[in-house]
This record gives structure tokens, sequence and C-alpha cells, in this order.
């Protein structure tokens, strides 16, 4: 399979379909497994820019968990200490210490 991916970046580019279709993948078996046991989705806990998550990776993940979610459970993001202004988001959680 090719092993893990070379970098961060690597690990979240959109425009390599192997890493998307895992990714989907994943969603796809947590949403199956747990969507009645929870109350939002998290995408990423305390992202800050970096590590090579774009907002293009996360928008493209929170309409796949929509699209697979029967009960339509909101579809977050937090962040440490900092508003969000992605629009995907249906709540923001920002953490403030």
């Amino acid at each position: 399979n090719g092993g893990p991916p070379s970098s961060n970046v690597a690990m979240y580019d959109i425009s390599n379909t192997t890493v998307t279709d895992l990714h989907k993948k994943y969603i796809r078996y947590m949403v199956n497994r747990y969507s009645a046991y929870v109350s939002i989705w998290e995408l990423f806990n305390e992202f800050n820019s970096g590590y090579g998550l774009t907002s293009q990776w996360q928008i493209e993940m929170a309409n796949t968990i929509r699209s697979l979610d029967p009960y339509k459970h909101f579809v977050c993001n937090s962040t440490e200490g900092w508003e969000s202004t992605e629009a995907y988001q249906d709540i923001h959680t920002p953490h403030h210490y």
C-alpha cells in the first residue's frame, strides 16, 4: 500500500485520491458505527494552522459526514484560542486556556 504518508501535508493532500479515499472509508466506518451515540462530529481537536490540513480537506470531510449521518448531527472543529470563520461548521468550539 505504499506505507504511511511521508509528511503531514501528504496525509491531508486532497488531490491524492488514495489518501482521500482512505479518510472517507474511515469516516464511513465511524459514522456507521457511532452515529447513534454522538452529539457532534468534530473533525479535528484544537486545529490551528499547519499540519497540512486545508480548508478544502475540512469541507470535503464535513460533507462526507453529512452525506452519511442519518441523524444529521452537527459537524465542527475546535481551535486553541481563536475564532474560526470556516463556513462548513455548524458550530465552533474554541478552547480558551
